[in-house]
């Protein structure tokens, strides 16, 4: 890509964010640099400078967040992605989030032929999350319905759910075959929490550190913090795929790390021709297995 690209769409996010118009109620879109092999690392800032110009031109509150930026107030969408190459093809490809439990709504995807057609293949990916992006923005808004008459209404306080920060980490250099289990880390995450009744709280890995985690909880005024950082993942390819990972698991309460182990699993065996995205869910499923007995032993109630 032309450095003529980079410097032009990165000054026009720039611009569109700072004149972004705000509303009475903000909804704040959070879109994160894609993340990249080595080779492809410089054009993830410009491509996201490209979706960002979109989504400002579109009347949409965008804030671009970088690894050492908490996650902004009124979060209502996380926008991120990928660039990964595919022979000589490139293949962007973006996934929306919900902030709250972490799960992916929809992935959209746009291929370049080469490495000079990512800018056109950058603005049609963007026109085509705007509307996406737009429709989900309509769901998460509360629709106005008729008020029942009640004559003694009563005042039901509900308690808020604890706060769990949940942070989701990758080695640099990782291959792509790391992605689909990190998203899956991030759906088996919300699914934990939510049959738990906890509120997952997403935060940069690097945050839950061994030395940094129990002061980011207590700073968050979090009930607790878990990170886990895939450290290997590996897939054999075949009619029947097979997989297996080593990822590691810290829990800090505030001040303090109560579980930091590395959590090995067994041989995954994967279904006849299972698409890579599955046979990451049951690993990530099974990760959760060999977690349970521990956050058990935190906390007896866990399920």
């Amino acid at each position: 890509m032309a450095g003529l690209f980079t410097m032009a769409r990165f000054a026009v996010m720039l611009v569109c964010i700072a004149g972004a118009v705000a509303r009475a109620e903000p909804e704040t879109i959070a879109l994160f640099p894609l993340d990249a092999e080595a080779r492809l690392e410089a054009y993830g800032q410009p491509v996201a400078g490209e979706i960002a110009r979109a989504l400002t031109e579109g009347k949409l509150d965008v804030v671009v967040v970088d690894a050492k930026m908490a996650m902004p107030e009124h979060t209502k969408l996380i926008v991120a992605g990928s660039i990964a190459s595919k022979g000589t093809a490139v293949v962007l490809q973006i996934q929306i989030r919900n902030p709250v439990d972490g799960t992916t709504t929809d992935r959209l995807e746009e291929a370049a032929a080469n490495l000079p057609a990512i800018g056109k293949a950058a603005a049609k990916l963007s026109e085509r999350l705007l509307p996406v992006v737009r429709a989900r923005l309509e769901v998460l808004r509360p629709q106005a319905r008729p008020k029942d008459p009640i004559r003694n209404p009563q005042v039901v306080t509900k308690q808020p759910e604890p706060v769990v920060l949940v942070g989701i980490g990758v080695p640099d250099g990782a291959s792509l075959y790391v992605e689909p289990l990190r998203l899956a880390l991030i759906d088996a995450v919300g699914t934990s929490m939510r049959a738990n009744r906890r509120q997952p709280s997403p935060v940069d890995a690097s945050t839950l550190g061994e030395r940094l985690a129990g002061g980011t909880v207590a700073s968050a005024r979090a009930e607790r913090g878990v990170v886990f950082e895939i450290l290997d993942y590996t897939i054999e390819p075949a009619f029947v795929p097979l997989a297996k990972a080593r990822v590691r698991v810290r829990i800090a309460n505030p001040g303090e790390v109560v579980f930091d182990r590395i959590l090995v699993t067994d041989t995954i065996v994967g279904d006849r021709q299972m698409p890579g995205d599955a046979l990451a869910a049951r690993v990530a499923r099974e990760v959760f297995t060999i977690l349970r007995p521990h956050m058990k032993k935190l906390e007896p109630s866990w399920r």
